[in-house]
Protein backbone atom coordinates (compact mmCIF):
# COMPACT_ATOMS: atom_id res chain seq x y z
CA UNK A 1 0.00 0.00 0.00
CA UNK A 2 1.22 3.48 -0.84
CA UNK A 3 1.85 5.85 2.07
CA UNK A 4 -0.14 9.07 1.59
CA UNK A 5 0.78 10.59 4.97
CA UNK A 6 2.92 13.29 3.33
CA UNK A 7 -0.02 14.69 1.33
CA UNK A 8 -0.73 18.15 2.75
CA UNK A 9 -4.02 18.61 4.60
CA UNK A 10 -4.85 21.49 2.22
CA UNK A 11 -4.95 19.01 -0.68
CA UNK A 12 -6.76 16.32 1.31
CA UNK A 13 -9.59 18.78 1.99
CA UNK A 14 -10.29 19.31 -1.71
CA UNK A 15 -12.65 16.93 -3.58
CA UNK A 16 -10.26 16.60 -6.51
CA UNK A 17 -9.14 12.97 -6.20
CA UNK A 18 -9.18 10.17 -8.74
CA UNK A 19 -7.82 6.64 -8.99
CA UNK A 20 -5.12 5.41 -11.36
CA UNK A 21 -3.28 2.14 -11.87
CA UNK A 22 -6.65 0.40 -11.55
CA UNK A 23 -6.59 -3.27 -12.61
CA UNK A 24 -8.10 -3.81 -16.09
CA UNK A 25 -7.67 -0.11 -16.99
CA UNK A 26 -4.79 1.55 -18.87
CA UNK A 27 -2.00 2.36 -16.38
CA UNK A 28 -2.33 6.14 -16.24
CA UNK A 29 -6.05 6.39 -17.00
CA UNK A 30 -7.73 8.49 -14.30
CA UNK A 31 -10.76 6.69 -12.85
CA UNK A 32 -13.74 8.13 -10.98
CA UNK A 33 -13.52 6.60 -7.47
CA UNK A 34 -17.30 6.58 -7.12
CA UNK A 35 -18.43 5.10 -10.44
CA UNK A 36 -15.34 3.30 -11.75
CA UNK A 37 -15.75 5.11 -15.08
CA UNK A 38 -13.10 7.34 -16.57
CA UNK A 39 -12.40 10.58 -14.73
CA UNK A 40 -11.74 13.67 -16.78
CA UNK A 41 -9.60 16.76 -16.34
CA UNK A 42 -11.77 19.84 -15.89
CA UNK A 43 -14.84 17.78 -14.91
CA UNK A 44 -15.12 17.85 -11.11
CA UNK A 45 -18.21 15.64 -11.19
CA UNK A 46 -15.85 12.77 -12.08
CA UNK A 47 -13.66 13.30 -8.99
CA UNK A 48 -14.14 12.46 -5.31
CA UNK A 49 -12.96 13.47 -1.87
CA UNK A 50 -9.66 12.14 -0.52
CA UNK A 51 -11.15 9.59 1.89
CA UNK A 52 -13.42 8.06 -0.76
CA UNK A 53 -10.54 7.83 -3.22
CA UNK A 54 -8.28 6.25 -0.61
CA UNK A 55 -10.87 3.65 0.39
CA UNK A 56 -11.50 2.70 -3.23
CA UNK A 57 -7.77 2.61 -4.01
CA UNK A 58 -7.23 0.14 -1.18
CA UNK A 59 -10.23 -1.89 -2.32
CA UNK A 60 -9.00 -2.20 -5.91
CA UNK A 61 -5.25 -2.18 -5.30
CA UNK A 62 -4.97 1.13 -7.16
CA UNK A 63 -3.39 4.48 -6.41
CA UNK A 64 -4.86 7.93 -6.04
CA UNK A 65 -4.11 11.10 -7.93
CA UNK A 66 -5.01 14.77 -7.62
CA UNK A 67 -6.81 16.66 -10.39
CA UNK A 68 -6.05 20.35 -10.79
CA UNK A 69 -9.18 22.49 -11.01
CA UNK A 70 -9.38 25.55 -13.21
CA UNK A 71 -9.11 28.55 -10.88
CA UNK A 72 -8.35 26.17 -8.03
CA UNK A 73 -5.38 28.13 -6.64
CA UNK A 74 -3.09 25.08 -6.78
CA UNK A 75 -0.53 24.48 -9.52
CA UNK A 76 1.34 21.30 -10.32
CA UNK A 77 4.60 20.58 -12.07
CA UNK A 78 4.85 17.17 -13.74
CA UNK A 79 8.31 15.66 -13.32
CA UNK A 80 8.78 12.39 -15.18
CA UNK A 81 11.47 9.80 -14.45
CA UNK A 82 12.60 11.57 -11.28
CA UNK A 83 12.64 8.64 -8.82
CA UNK A 84 14.98 5.72 -8.57
CA UNK A 85 12.89 2.63 -9.39
CA UNK A 86 14.41 0.58 -6.57
CA UNK A 87 14.95 3.03 -3.73
CA UNK A 88 12.24 5.61 -4.54
CA UNK A 89 14.78 8.38 -4.00
CA UNK A 90 14.19 11.62 -5.90
CA UNK A 91 17.00 12.67 -8.24
CA UNK A 92 18.93 15.90 -7.73
CA UNK A 93 17.21 17.88 -10.51
CA UNK A 94 13.73 17.06 -9.19
CA UNK A 95 14.84 17.79 -5.61
CA UNK A 96 15.97 21.24 -6.73
CA UNK A 97 12.61 21.96 -8.39
CA UNK A 98 10.80 20.83 -5.25
CA UNK A 99 13.04 23.01 -3.07
CA UNK A 100 12.72 26.10 -5.30
CA UNK A 101 8.92 25.88 -5.33
CA UNK A 102 8.70 25.04 -1.63
CA UNK A 103 6.70 21.94 -2.51
CA UNK A 104 6.81 18.25 -1.83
Amino acid sequence: MTDYSAVPAELKQRPQWVLWNVPDKPLKMPVNPITGDGAKAGQPETWADFDTALIQAERFGARIGFEFASGGEIVGIDLDHCRDKDSGEINAKAAEVIRRFNSY
